[in-house]
């Protein structure tokens, strides 16, 4: 009976130590992970400053106003009389207009949900693009999702002209160091203007002035709160949000909106 009672207590030892033994690992591994992260964190902090350094004494990636034009718009044909005949379109379904010719409400819709501090940075939105990092990093040890997101209306610029889509965080300081010049070069309303004019809106419809006459038969200055709220939505995945689609997207469509309107 002794043996037996000596032999449990010795097999419960043995299993508590395993336990302990167990916990002792997980606990590395988590601290090994968080140590990871934070590394991460730190070489792209170190990044995004390198990246302002290029972008004060580096000429690598100079860019001048030259270098910041949109290169297809639809060309319009009119008569002797100067009355408009035909609309040839372009390889891209645009129409340029000046930021005073968008209305009011538009701009600000953008700013509201694509970059709340767009009037403060200086083309990259430092404790954005942490936060963004952070969520990068914390995916690769399995926690949350893998999109990097964080990029200013600046750097969506830069990558709707250059045709760049930034991953790496190499080319991602790129990116940070071209978006920093460019504002360097442009004005905020000149960033603003070239921005809503270039950005894809939905199945061969390029900047907002199309995309408003696309899914409200509007001129883009005619548009209400509600529907420049949309049109500020729908940047996040034109196609998602597309209310002429096979698939029902009405709940989805007004979920956006709604969220858009809650921030302006």
């Amino acid at each position: 009976m002794s043996k037996n009672l000596n032999s449990k207590k010795n097999t419960k030892k043995t299993t508590t130590k395993k336990v302990n033994n167990n916990k002792k690992e997980k606990k590395k591994k988590i601290w090994k992970k968080v140590l990871i992260v934070i590394v991460i964190l730190l070489i792209v902090i170190a990044g995004i400053f390198a990246g302002l350094l290029f972008g004060l004494f580096g000429g690598k990636y100079a860019i001048t106003k030259e270098d910041l034009i949109i290169d297809y718009s639809n060309s319009t044909v009119v008569n002797a009389d100067g009355k408009v005949i035909a609309i040839l379109s372009a390889a891209e379904n645009r129409k340029i207009l000046t930021k005073s010719e968008m209305g009011e409400y538009l701009p600000k819709a953008f700013v509201a949900i694509e970059d709340e501090r767009f009037e403060e940075h200086s083309g990259v939105d430092i404790k954005r693009t942490a936060a963004a990092t952070a969520k990068y990093a914390l995916s690769k040890i399995g926690i949350g999702s893998s999109s990097y997101g964080g990029s200013t209306i600046t750097q969506q610029l830069v990558k709707n002209l250059t045709g760049e889509n930034e991953t790496k965080i190499s080319r991602k300081i790129k990116e940070w160091d071209r978006a920093f010049k460019t504002e360097l070069v442009l004005s905020k309303d000149e960033i603003m203007e070239m921005y809503l004019n270039i950005i894809y809106v939905g199945p061969n419809v390029y900047g907002v002035e199309k995309g408003a006459q696309y899914y409200f038969d509007k001129n883009v200055s005619e548009l209400d709160l509600a529907e420049c709220a949309y049109l500020a939505g729908l940047n996040h995945s034109p196609n998602s949000y597309n209310p002429f689609g096979t698939a029902d997207n009405s709940e989805k469509i007004e979920k956006r909106s709604t969220t858009v309107l809650s921030v302006m």
